[in-house]
């Protein structure tokens, strides 16, 4: 029975895995076949005519080059995140530089005693020393509202 045990706990996420993945990716390439709209009752099968015409009219070869245009872009971005966190995750030289670029500092000049302020989409908002996370600041002499 303790061989049998992993698989007892498997089979639930393989039956779902075979029912929401390959029934209807096997189902789609069945359709690919045909010529059904998907409201008539019988398809008829019309083999590699619609493969045929996808890879002979360019109008619809072009949507290939669209998706690998986003492919190639995906494959750079995900190289520099990769190599922004190589570099952020050790202690290496420019470390500090590349932290500095990452969370901007502004100056506001209505704020005396802090001078500069975070940009607050790339970071949390920071804790007031007594009031705790999120207190709004009022101005000295200013009552709440009831």
């Amino acid at each position: 029975m303790r061989r049998f045990t992993p698989w007892i706990y498997l089979l639930p996420a393989l039956a779902l895995l075979v029912v929401f993945t390959y029934v209807p990716v096997g189902s789609m390439v069945g359709y690919s076949f045909t010529d059904w709209d998907g409201l008539s009752d019988d398809p008829a099968f019309v083999g590699a005519g619609n493969y045929w015409e996808l890879f002979t009219r360019p109008e619809l070869f072009q949507v290939f080059f669209v998706s690998l245009y986003y492919v190639a872009a995906s494959a750079v971005q995900i190289a520099l995140a990769l190599y922004f966190a190589f570099i952020l995750s050790f202690k290496l030289r420019l470390r500090n530089l590349f932290k500095g670029i990452g969370h901007p500092v502004l100056p506001v000049p209505h704020q005396r005693r802090r001078g500069l302020v975070r940009l607050p989409v790339l970071l949390p908002p920071p804790r007031h020393p007594r009031l705790g996370a999120g207190a709004v600041r009022r101005p000295p002499g200013q009552a709440l509202a009831r």
